[in-house]
């Protein structure tokens, strides 16, 4: 076999090497990713099915009055009855003297 001095790139063996190599690589990561995708989606539905349909809620009516206010406590009463938060009370009998 001669030898040339001006050899250069690769052999078809190292290409196949290569292309083998990568081949392996993408399999690999292949099925990495459809088993976690399909763990996702299990996940996903299992999440779906319990969860709790949400009720919408009830808005305030805007305050113009103090009869207003009385109206928007009302509405937040029904929202969340056993909801008793000091800083809100506080808050709309601020609003009320203001008024």
């Amino acid at each position: 076999m001669k030898v040339f001095k001006n050899q250069s790139g690769l052999a078809v063996a190292e290409l196949l090497l290569i292309a083998a190599v990568l081949a392996i690589i993408g399999v690999i990561g292949y099925t990495v990713y459809s088993t976690k995708n399909s763990t996702n989606m299990s996940n996903s539905n299992a999440v779906s099915s319990s969860e709790v349909p949400v009720v919408s809620k009830i808005t305030a009516p805007a305050v113009n009055s103090a009869s207003d206010l009385d109206k928007a406590l009302k509405v937040l009463d029904q929202n969340d009855p056993d909801s008793t938060s000091s800083a809100d009370l506080s808050e709309l009998e601020n609003a009320s003297a203001d008024l």
